[in-house]
Order: C-alpha cells, then structure tokens, then sequence
C-alpha cells in the first residue's frame, strides 16, 4: 500500500511539474511582458561582458559554459568507471563501483543534455 501512494505521489508531482507552465504562461496576453523586461536590463549589462549587451545572452553562456564542464566531468567519470571495472581483478567490490560509476556517470550525462535542451527551448522562446 505503501508504494501505491508514493508512486501516485511520484505521478502527480510529475504532472503537476509538467503543467504549471501551461498554467502559468495562459496568464500572459503574450511575451512581450517578459522581453521588455530583459530589454530593460541592457543598459545594465555593458558590452564587454555580455557580448551585444543582451542579459539573455550573458545567462545562456553562463549556462552553456557550465554544462560543458558537466559534461566532460561526467565523461572522465565514465572513463574513470571503466578503468575501475577493467582493473578489477574479479574483485567483486571493484567491479560494483566501477559499474555504479559508470551507471551514474551515464545517468548525469543524459540530465546535462536535457537540461541543455531546456536552456535552448527557452532561449528562444524568449528570444524569438
């Protein structure tokens, strides 16, 4: 009974995570609101650190730049997971961490790329 309700618990909050945006944006005529938001915040940004001055632009490199890291920390992780495996010896406590390695390694890499993919889709939504 018990994991009944924690994945109906699990369900709803996946919903409810999935359409709050929907909600959300149904109160705006359009998003003009928004980027006339961030176009007022251009002059506080000067060209040098945001490249054409735009504060959208300055978040997404900052993001992008961090995701990059992400990801190539999480392929060194998988290289670093194989090499436990591979040099295990038939150490079954070796071999188990080097295959948890990999696994979570794989697992964070699958989350950069959506959360990459989540920065583009709303990038340009703002932006176009």
């Amino acid at each position: 009974m018990n994991k009944i309700i924690v994945a109906l618990f699990g369900v709803v909050l996946t919903f409810g995570t999935l359409l709050t945006p929907t909600v959300v944006h149904g109160q705006f005529s359009s998003n003009q609101s928004v980027q006339g938001g961030l176009n007022d915040l251009k002059s506080a940004f000067p060209d040098t650190v945001a490249g054409d001055g735009d504060p959208q632009d300055l978040v997404r490199n900052i993001i992008e730049w961090a995701l990059y890291i992400g990801a190539m920390l999480a392929v060194l992780f998988i290289i670093y997971g194989g090499y436990l495996y591979l040099t295990s010896g038939g150490n079954d406590s070796q071999v188990k961490k080097g295959k948890e390695t990999v696994i979570y390694a794989l697992v964070g890499l699958v989350v950069i790329v959506m959360a990459w993919v989540i920065v583009q889709t709303v990038y340009n939504f703002l932006v176009n």
